[in-house]
Order: structure tokens, then C-alpha cells, then sequence
């Protein structure tokens, strides 16, 4: 049995995207972090996970309690 897991992408490219929906699909927990306000709101329509903008290098999103 596989355990559930929980990653942060940061970018929400064709990468980032692609990689999200392959381990969503596979049961984890994706949380993706896009810096492009507009990239975003794309993705909060064809992404199947939480998307986030802002900067994945800053402290807030580092730190952020799970």
C-alpha cells in the first residue's frame, strides 16, 4: 500500500503542471506556487490541485504549516 504524500511545485509551467497532475493522479496531496498572476488563473481552471500565487522562494510559503 502506498502512503500519501504531499509536494510543493513551484512553477506552474508545462512541467510543473504535467508533473502535479501525475502524482495527483497517483493519490498525493500537490500543492503548485506560480509567480505569473495571469499563468495562475489559467491553471485554477485546468489544474486538479490548490494553485498559489507568489513567490515559491519566500519564507511565507516555505513555512507554511501543513
Amino acid at each position: 500500500m502506498t502512503r500519501t504524500k504531499r509536494f510543493v511545485i513551484a512553477g506552474g509551467g508545462r512541467v510543473g503542471k504535467q508533473t502535479g497532475e501525475n502524482l495527483a493522479d497517483q493519490g498525493h496531496d500537490v500543492l503548485l506556487i506560480e509567480s505569473d498572476e495571469e499563468r495562475v488563473e489559467t491553471l485554477s481552471d485546468a489544474y486538479i490541485g490548490p494553485v498559489i500565487h507568489g513567490d515559491a522562494t519566500a519564507r511565507q510559503f516555505l513555512n507554511r504549516p501543513t
